[in-house]
């Protein structure tokens, strides 16, 4: 690939894919060497950084001492001969040339032997030095025969054609002309600038249309996601429809179960108002007004925690029925008379025996002897049960010894 887009001169390219080369984690020192001799030629071609090329060239030399690469390091002497021969350092570049030479006669590598030989003759023409370029000419012809690469005795022509106008060789200078016009004729339909050019160019194209099809696919992509999102916000919509409306259909029957539940619960309250108006000569008829009481007192806490969030007339509405449940002093009083009138002894009788409790001590201890529980007691008094507890607590410490006789009267549910 590498040798591929440095034919086309997609230099860029070729240096591209040798860093690639470079990077990868196992990679055997002959292949390092072979990539660094080529990563300091095209260097050389695309920017012409030839510190940068020289640099590549040392350290591939290195390693194919390292590893005894005879060919490896022939080339990468040509090639460092190549950069002092563009400086026109032409001794030290045909010192290189000499070394590379002979490793690669004494290999036996016709193809290093043949290019080092071209730069040698190309120099010694350069420098007007031309008393052993007859012998090299002659050296590479033989070494080229047999072979199809036109491009390479095309520039061996071009070479005698100078040597034979240095020489005044008439006859020479016309044969080179005509074979040169031969091959010329003949790299222009296959070895020769202009194939180069369309290989490029189809490179080039076929390139592009990568590019196109990579860009039309990330197209393609980003419709189909947009298609998706959209059928997405769709289907979320819908389904936000559906819940929206079945939401407001729970909210609208919570607010119709309120409704009824709240009418119920006063109708509740007016029946029991009126059965405790129709038997208040009994005190067991009040005792059982004060058990229903406690539980409609029950629903309606449990229906303001529930309902916290409503509006705040159905919070208002729901404390006053609530209200309306508890003993209040005004109930108290028409309670305390019920009891005398039918047990006329009763409260004088718990005032003589505990002289030291006050009026609401003689509430509680009336209703815990009618039977109600902690939480019955406090629930139609509007307090906690804690506050009962507590209450309780210190009537027994201030009564002191009596205490336990206070229990005792309180568990005796006979009324004298």
């Amino acid at each position: 690939m590498v040798i591929f887009f440095g034919t086309l001169g997609d230099y860029t390219s070729g240096i591209k894919y040798l860093n690639l080369g470079q990077q990868q984690e196992i990679i055997l020192p002959r292949l390092r060497a072979e990539i660094l001799d080529n990563l300091g030629m095209l260097t050389l071609k695309s920017r012409g950084d030839t510190v940068q090329a020289m640099k590549n060239f040392e350290l591939a030399q290195s390693l194919a001492l390292s590893e005894n690469d005879s060919l490896r390091y022939a080339k990468i002497l040509g090639n460092q001969a190549a950069v002092f021969e563009g400086m026109k350092d032409y001794r030290k570049a045909l010192s290189l040339l000499e070394k590379d030479l002979e490793i690669s006669r004494s290999i036996g590598d016709k193809r290093n032997t043949i290019f080092a030989l071209m730069m040698q003759i190309r120099i010694n023409i350069a420098r007007q030095e031309i008393t052993d370029v007859p012998h090299m000419i002659s050296e590479a012809e033989l070494l080229l025969s047999g072979s199809d690469d036109k491009k390479t005795i095309l520039e061996l022509e071009i070479h005698k054609l100078h040597l034979a106008i240095h020489n005044q060789e008439i006859g020479h200078e016309l044969d080179a002309r005509r074979r040169i016009e031969r091959l010329q004729d003949s790299l222009r339909f296959l070895d020769g600038d202009p194939v180069l050019s369309q290989l490029k160019f189809m490179a080039d194209k076929q390139k592009y249309a990568d590019k196109l099809s990579l860009a039309q696919a990330v197209i393609k992509k980003k419709q189909a996601e947009r298609r998706l999102w959209l059928i997405l916000s769709l289907l979320v919509l819908v389904l936000f429809f559906f819940v929206y409306n079945a939401v407001r259909y729970r909210a609208r029957k919570r607010i119709r179960d309120y409704e009824y539940q709240l009418l119920n619960l006063k109708y509740t309250k007016a029946e029991l108002d009126r059965e405790l108006m129709s038997s208040k000569s009994q005190v067991e008829e009040y005792v059982a007004y004060l058990k229903r009481n406690n539980e409609q007192i029950n629903v309606l806490s449990a229906l303001l925690e529930e309902k916290g969030n409503n509006i705040e007339r159905d919070r208002e509405e729901l404390k006053i029925l609530l209200q309306s449940h508890l003993i209040t002093e005004e109930k108290w009083q028409e309670f305390k008379l019920l009891i005398m009138k039918e047990f006329p002894n009763l409260l004088q009788e718990i005032q003589s025996k505990f002289s030291d409790i006050t009026e609401s001590n003689l509430r509680v201890i009336v209703l815990m002897k009618l039977g109600l529980n902690n939480k019955e007691v406090a629930n139609v008094l509007g307090v906690t049960p804690d506050a009962i507890k507590k209450s309780m607590q210190r009537l027994k410490k201030k009564l002191g010894n009596q205490a336990g006789v206070l229990m005792e009267y309180i568990s005796d549910k006979e009324f004298v």
